[in-house]
């Protein structure tokens, strides 16, 4: 990746360049961490919880384009404050209420982040959010975004995450794979099949012309 500067110019007649990680961490914790903000965004109601789900898609860009950038810590943070909840502002209250479908989304990008190698997240982060993700889903309806319904992958490794014992019953399992074929008509093992045919055709080398 090409080094990533950034320039700041908050001050009249004072301008700095810096690294980008350190750009990151500054605007993390002065806004999409700060209980205060997210506060704010509570009070938004729906267009708060989008705003804190472009977040976490603007983190994974973040981490897509610049992985050294990105470090275990930040997702870990973002888990915390987002998923556990640690500033106790009642998230899950708040997101089933205002938009279930954007903490569908920002859970699945975590487990989409996870899944394709650029979050390390420990075992139990990663049952916890497929748990949440999986019961989120079933009660609330599929989150019809790029990452979520249309990523057969993904939703094939929460099945198999939330199928180990102890992590969800073997009856709220069905009923999330049952969710996930009824919105895309079509059965999970197919979705999973038809998705790696397209990618085998896209990494394919194309034929020459004459």
């Amino acid at each position: 990746a090409p080094e990533t500067l950034v320039t700041r110019q908050q001050t009249a007649g004072r301008v700095g360049v810096e690294d980008l990680a350190k750009s990151l961490g500054r605007e993390m914790r002065s806004r999409y961490l700060n209980p205060k903000w997210i506060q704010g965004m509570q009070a938004e109601d729906y267009a708060g919880a989008k705003a804190m789900a472009d977040y976490v898609e603007y983190l994974w860009g973040w981490n897509m384009t610049n992985p050294e950038k990105v470090d275990a810590a930040k997702w870990e943070q973002t888990y915390a404050v987002y998923v556990e909840d640690n500033y106790d502002l009642k998230m899950k209250e708040f997101f089933d209420k205002a938009s279930p479908w954007a903490f569908q989304s920002i859970a699945g990008r975590m487990l989409e982040t996870r899944r394709k190698g650029y979050w390390q997240a420990d075992d139990k982060v990663v049952k916890r959010l497929a748990a949440r993700y999986a019961v989120s889903v079933v009660e609330k309806g599929v989150a019809c975004c790029d990452h979520t319904c249309n990523n057969p992958m993904l939703n094939q490794m929460v099945m198999s995450i939330i199928s180990i014992p102890g992590v969800l019953s073997p009856e709220m399992a069905d009923r999330f794979k049952m969710a996930v074929e009824q919105a895309a008509q079509k059965s999970l093992e197919d979705q999973v099949k038809d998705r790696q045919a397209l990618l085998d055709k896209l990494s394919a080398p194309s034929s020459e012309t004459q």
